[in-house]
């Protein structure tokens, strides 16, 4: 998959109408990133991006309290652009 992938499972795609190559934008108070909609296997109501692309999504300085990785996790809004 290309860099700007963003994987979606095709169920939840297929609700939001959603098509392999569409251009979307997440979003959060934190940041925005624009990627591409790539349909995989992964869990309902997930998606998966590359790292450090998707970096604009995180809070700075939230890391798991014992060995201080990032939380690679983030809550964001979908829009097709």
């Amino acid at each position: 998959a290309a860099r700007d992938a963003v994987l979606i499972n095709p169920e939840d795609a297929a609700e939001m109408r959603l098509a392999n190559g569409d251009r979307i934008a997440l979003f959060n108070d934190t940041g925005r990133y624009v990627g591409r909609v790539f349909c995989a296997p992964i869990a309902r109501r997930n998606l998966q991006m590359h790292w450090p692309e998707a970096n604009c999504l995180l809070r700075t300085g939230v890391v798991e309290t014992l060995s201080g990785i990032p939380s690679y996790n983030a809550q964001v809004r979908l829009e097709k652009l």
